[in-house]
């Protein structure tokens, strides 16, 4: 895995943008002074499948597009008619996992196996600090909502007086790419928290090379 040593300070650096006016708002004075920490060269999009993405940094091999989304024809990703999109943490969980299981290859990309929830470093190593509402490269996700990305990384227990303790895990508000701890919830809960899944493929050195050439 090419994961590398910023990764681990990435993600959890404060957003330097705040809540932008208008969607995918990315600061740039014109003098570099605030880098990108996503550029879009660092990515390789393939031309045979334009609905994932190879992180050329950390040899994974994301969705372009959140579950229930498709990279459209306009470009960007668009919701599919009755598919689930906004998933609690358990059922994020479950909901990757089964691709896995399917019939069918996801995406097209001709593996049955391996796809997941990505872990809080993966997560936040896709966050672009120069933009907010989303903090993405809009080049590399298009069209992606400002709010809660699940990750698979549990966080702590919170006691509580009187009741049974309750569980966290790490997610990345894409507004403006905080890294933070959202109660897991119960699913059958309507007030339990719910974001979106952005599945996720590590390659091994064969498959990236290949990957990379399409």
């Amino acid at each position: 895995m090419r994961l590398t040593l910023f990764l681990l300070t990435l993600a959890f650096l404060a957003p330097v943008a705040q809540a932008a006016t208008t969607p995918n708002e990315c600061e740039n004075d014109g003098t570099d002074a605030i880098r990108a920490t996503t550029p879009s060269e660092r990515f390789h999009i393939p031309t045979s499948n334009g609905q994932v993405v190879l992180d050329k940094e950390t040899g994974l091999l994301w969705a372009r597009c959140p579950l229930g989304y498709t990279f459209g024809g306009r470009g960007v990703c668009e919701a599919i008619p009755g598919e689930t999109t906004f998933f609690a943490w358990g059922e994020a969980l479950a909901a990757v996992v089964a691709l896995n299981n399917a019939s069918t290859t996801f995406l097209d990309t001709g593996f049955s196996d391996g796809w997941r929830l990505p872990n809080v470093k993966e997560l936040a190593s896709i966050v672009e600090r120069r933009c907010s509402n989303p903090a993405l490269n809009g080049n590399v996700f298009p069209g992606h909502l400002p709010t809660y990305y699940w990750s698979a990384t549990p966080m702590s227990q919170v006691p509580r007086v009187g009741q049974e303790d309750v569980e966290q895990v790490w997610a990345v508000n894409m507004k403006s790419g905080a890294v933070l701890a959202i109660f897991k919830g119960d699913p059958d809960d309507e007030f339990t928290e719910r974001g979106l899944a952005l599945p996720v493929r590590e390659l091994t050195d064969a498959e990236f090379q290949d990957w990379l050439s399409r």
